[in-house]
């Protein structure tokens, strides 16, 4: 039974094989071609094609900054923004670039003009500074207390450039109202401090407080009362 199923399969593989030869023997499949003139003409003009296209400008397929002139051409691969979006974006920065530098020169021209008005108009001068009053430099060493009603004391004054030792020549007795030297004029006297006036009327509001100090020669006194 396998034998005859075997032989039969070999004898439809051979029908087959017979089959194919007579179709390839008549339809000429594997037969070769002749190439004819017009073909050859054809694929001459097609090269021909070829060759223009390649000589061709190449095509700009970056996509163009926005800060770069716009060069005519479009990137056919974008489809985000077109010729007439960047013609605007460059317009755009083309005014703010336009205004920048007109709010620049306005600026220098402010400063300009304040320089002509203060060369125009200076400032007056400074008014000249007050002198000092005159320096008070007698020392207040002492005071005498006189047994009046109200009590009233007398200033103990030691002169200017006086020696450590102190001499009567050096010592000088003032009361409340007394000027000394034609500058100074005294104005109150207390046992710890003396207050002195000016006589010159630029000064007449200013005042000076003299502090108490102890002579530093020997049997120096502090102040006694009469």
């Amino acid at each position: 039974m396998a034998n005859s199923d075997s032989s039969r399969t070999r004898l439809l593989l051979l029908i087959l094989l017979i089959l194919a030869a007579f179709f390839v023997w008549k339809t000429g499949v594997f037969a070769p071609r002749e190439i004819s003139a017009e073909a050859s003409a054809a694929e001459l003009s097609l090269g021909e094609r070829l060759d223009a296209l390649a000589k061709l400008p190449p095509v700009l397929v970056d996509r163009p900054s926005v800060s770069a002139d716009y060069a005519g051409s479009r990137n056919i691969f974008d489809y985000s923004t077109n010729p007439e979006v960047l013609r605007e974006r460059r317009l755009q920065q083309i005014a703010r670039e336009k205004a920048r530098k007109k709010q620049q020169e306005r600026q220098k021209e402010l400063v300009q003009e304040r320089q002509r008005q203060a060369a125009a108009n200076p400032r007056p001068p400074a008014p000249p500074r007050a002198a000092p009053p005159p320096d008070f430099r007698y020392q207040y060493v002492a005071y005498i207390g006189r047994f009046t009603e109200p009590m009233e004391y007398l200033a103990v004054l030691t002169r200017p450039g006086a020696s450590k030792d102190i001499k009567r020549a050096d010592i000088r007795t003032v009361r409340v109202g007394e000027v000394i030297d034609n500058k100074f004029v005294v104005k109150r006297i207390d046992i710890d401090s003396m207050t002195i006036g000016y006589t010159d009327p630029k000064f007449r509001e200013k005042t000076k407080t003299v502090k108490l100090v102890l002579p530093k020669g020997p049997g120096g006194s502090k102040g006694r009362r009469g």
